[in-house]
């Protein structure tokens, strides 16, 4: 059971045969967007199987278009830096999250907590849920070869099929947090239809939720510190992110303010990062994805606290903005700040698992 390249290959001849059927040419420029998707997801998931890590010599590049883009969210970045650096030092101490290497998971468990952890996030997410559980046999793949990435979900949304791939050779108390963050894509497609027909920046925020409130669901309702620490560990992690994406905006800043045509700009900055940063940080698509993803996964964290903080005291408004947040396109992401600052409820945030006023 499950699924395998050949059926994302048979998606690719059905999209095909929509796009030449199709009369409309801005109907026929939006299957194009989903063709040129699914054909990235079907190279990306190839790359797993033979645990290759790309070479992606323009990939700085792909970084540099993306730069204007993220400046805009750096006040953010910095806020955030400076929160952590002002926690108490022995914070740094006590988040290194260690597990027993012979434990395990059956996969009838590992089901059960999921159907009950996402049943107790309300209806609609339980709906939304429910119905993906359905497909668990045609759409879900577990893999216990490979550490190339924990998991993956490739969405074709026209089609209304989600693939996901979970890793499981690694601590077996991962997986629960893997999948809740897979299934997040999985509901944000179902929320929005259209969520994961083009590339996005910061299509992270509800994966990242999700899998917040599965770390929280483990710890107070399963009874394992092994989840407090995981939410104590991704306040480290995610301020090393943001520690790489600064170190990054330097040098697009730079580059930027240094050179007067974007060619010549381009040229300098695969350069400039070469000299400083070393060859295998840029000729190394794994690291390269990384470095992109230092912003966008970070900032889908951020909003993801704020997210669970409103969560923890009005399930059913979190909800609904998280459903108004993955209807918004790359240009939009400021409106959300109607709703919600990312930032703002970070040591309401940290309080909760460290101890009320343990930072001020």
């Amino acid at each position: 059971m499950g699924w395998t390249t050949k059926d994302m290959r048979e998606d690719l001849k059905e999209l095909r045969k929509m796009y030449h059927q199709e009369k409309d040419s801005d109907k026929k420029e939006e299957i194009l967007k989903d063709i040129n998707t699914l054909i990235g997801n079907i190279v990306d998931y190839e790359l797993v199987l033979d645990d290759v890590t790309q070479n992606a010599e323009d990939g700085p590049l792909e970084l540099f278009a993306a730069a204007p883009m993220y400046a805009r969210y750096f006040p953010t970045v910095y806020k955030f830096i400076n929160l952590v650096e002002s926690l108490p030092y022995d914070y740094y101490l006590d988040t290194e999250v260690s597990y027993d290497p012979l434990a395990s998971i059956s996969k009838r468990d590992l089901f059960d907590i999921l159907h009950e952890f996402f049943n107790s996030c309300g209806t609609k997410v339980a709906k939304y849920y429910n119905e993906l559980e359905k497909e668990n046999d045609k759409y879900l793949i577990f893999d216990n070869e490979r550490l190339s990435c924990s998991g993956n979900t490739y969405v074709v949304p026209r089609l209304g099929h989600r693939y996901i791939w979970i890793g499981t050779d690694g601590n077996p108390k991962n997986i629960p947090i893997t999948m809740a963050h897979e299934y997040g894509h999985c509901i944000a497609s179902k929320m929005y239809e259209h969520r994961y027909s083009d590339e996005k920046l910061f299509h992270e925020i509800e994966s990242t939720f999700f899998e917040l409130l599965c770390e929280d669901y483990m710890y107070n309702e399963m009874n394992d510190p092994f989840y407090k620490k995981c939410l104590e560990e991704d306040v480290s992690a995610y301020y090393w992110s943001a520690k790489t994406a600064t170190l990054y905006k330097r040098t697009f800043d730079y580059v930027f303010n240094n050179m007067s045509d974007d060619d010549s700009a381009k040229k300098y900055f695969n350069r400039y990062a070469k000299k400083h940063y070393g060859n295998t940080m840029i000729g190394d698509k794994k690291i390269v994805i990384d470095l992109d993803s230092a912003m966008n996964y970070l900032f889908g964290y951020l909003c993801a606290v704020e997210l669970f903080e409103i969560y923890k005291e009005d399930k059913e408004l979190a909800i609904d903005l998280l459903e108004k947040i993955v209807a918004k396109s790359d240009n939009e992401y400021e409106s959300i700040y109607g709703n919600i600052t990312p930032v703002k409820s970070m040591k309401k945030h940290i309080n909760r698992f460290k101890g009320k006023n343990y930072v001020e």
